[in-house]
């Protein structure tokens, strides 16, 4: 998370005030390596992709991959943060598609 973090004057119990906007700092749009994709960065893969991936992971071992792959989709469908990196995934094959032309 990242603010502008502003103390208030005097004295007292350890508090801050946050001064304006509130942003969430992501990581690369790209993991450095294919396969540790984390996080947000799953939304800009294939859904089918992003099963697999987390299907790949020891701590999902045991799931289910139809209920990933639905859990993914509803997530996909109500969240807005998701749209926007399903937006950058489209904006970064566009601009792929027009350098290769």
């Amino acid at each position: 998370m990242g603010a502008q973090i502003v103390p208030p004057a005097g004295r007292g119990a350890y508090c801050f005030r946050i001064h304006g906007q509130i942003y969430h700092r992501t990581s690369h749009l790209h993991p450095a390596q294919a396969g540790e994709e984390k996080s947000a960065q799953l939304y800009v893969l294939d859904s089918e992709l992003v099963t697999c991936r987390r299907m790949e992971r020891c701590e999902n071992s045991k799931c289910n991959p139809e209920l990933m792959r639905s859990i993914d989709e509803v997530i996909r469908r109500v969240n807005p943060f998701a749209a926007a990196y399903t937006m950058m995934w489209e904006l970064e094959q566009q601009v792929l598609h027009e350098r290769r032309a």
